[in-house]
């Protein structure tokens, strides 16, 4: 959908570095590769970012890692936390109303909906921006496509 929506604005996509990093490892990831993984993704916004003037689009962001390793180990940086209140972002927070997809990277298909519940817990206690996406194929880029002209200028 990040693709596709970059494409469709003339955007910069920016993908998801945790997918290169976990690739990469040759055991299960720990909570420190979190941190890792989100200075990567920090690391690959600024690298396209110095290289475009054109509007970007986030795969994937710092919140993921936050929500992620509170969940999985109970706690997570704080500088983590602090570079999130002081980014500014439109999210789309994708329903669970589509089927889960197998995928090596994807863990615990039977909790989405408490996933799905702290990822939007955290937009709201964040005060960030966030636009709820639901609809399946087309209806569901209907919906993306419904905000993305609204926001594009944010």
């Amino acid at each position: 959908m990040a693709v596709r929506l970059s494409q469709y604005l003339s955007a910069c996509c920016i993908p998801e570095y945790a997918r290169f990093y976990i690739d990469q490892l040759q055991r299960p990831y720990r909570q420190a590769d979190l941190a890792k993984i989100a200075k990567g993704q920090l690391a690959l916004y600024h690298a396209v970012q110095a290289n475009t003037s054109k509007q970007l689009i986030y795969d994937t962001d710092l919140l993921t890692i936050k929500i992620w390793s509170e969940y999985a180990y109970g706690s997570c940086p704080e500088w983590i936390t602090a570079h999130l209140q002081q980014s500014t972002v439109v999210y789309f927070l994708c329903n669970i109303d589509i089927p889960w997809a197998a995928d090596p990277q994807r863990e615990h298909p039977h909790n989405r909906v408490e996933l799905y519940h702290l990822y939007k817990e955290q937009l709201i206690q964040m005060d960030k921006t966030f636009v709820e996406i639901s609809g399946e194929g087309e209806d569901r880029w209907k919906n993306v496509m419904k905000f993305a002209k609204k926001y594009s200028q944010i």
